[in-house]
């Protein structure tokens, strides 16, 4: 009985450890962010004003990892079969999970980067927006019904 009781917590631990890191994950890049607007202290508007290469190439990246995070997650979980054993469709959810938030948070630090290299108020608002989209991203017992083939039996496992 005692080996059952373990089966049915490991589910549930492992989501929990998923929803840790992601929240860790956002603080971290939301204390960042506070703390690189308040350490430059040189904020510009106009996006000429610069000779920076960053004013190009920041963009760029942010919608590459907007697009890049939603790609990768959507690929990682299409091989997911109903068939599979409950480890190994959370297993591929954690990863793709893992994977997407490193997709935005990649561009997000070298946005927050480039704004304390240049003061350029965008760089700062791309970092905020790929932020928030992580945050939304918060891994919940919904998210991961929608994502995964779950039977009724295993959802139970989760609540």
């Amino acid at each position: 009985m005692q080996q059952s009781n373990e089966h049915f917590k490991e589910p549930r631990k492992t989501f929990k450890t998923l929803k840790v890191v992601h929240l860790i994950l956002v603080i971290g890049m939301f204390a960042f962010t506070v703390l690189t607007y308040f350490i430059q202290d040189n904020l510009r508007l106009d996006a000429m004003a610069g000779n920076s290469l960053a004013i190009y190439l920041i963009p760029v990246l942010g919608l590459a990892g907007y697009f890049g995070s939603q790609w990768v997650y959507r690929k990682l979980l299409s091989s997911i079969k109903s068939h599979h054993p409950l480890t190994q469709k959370l297993t591929r959810f954690q990863s793709a999970s893992y994977l997407q938030y490193t997709c935005l948070e990649i561009p997000a630090l070298l946005a927050l980067l480039a704004y304390l290299y240049d003061g350029f108020i965008l760089h700062l608002a791309i970092a905020a927006f790929l932020i928030l989209y992580m945050y939304s991203r918060k891994p919940t017992v919904k998210k991961l019904n929608e994502a995964l083939p779950l039977s009724a039996e295993e959802l139970r496992l989760f609540e």
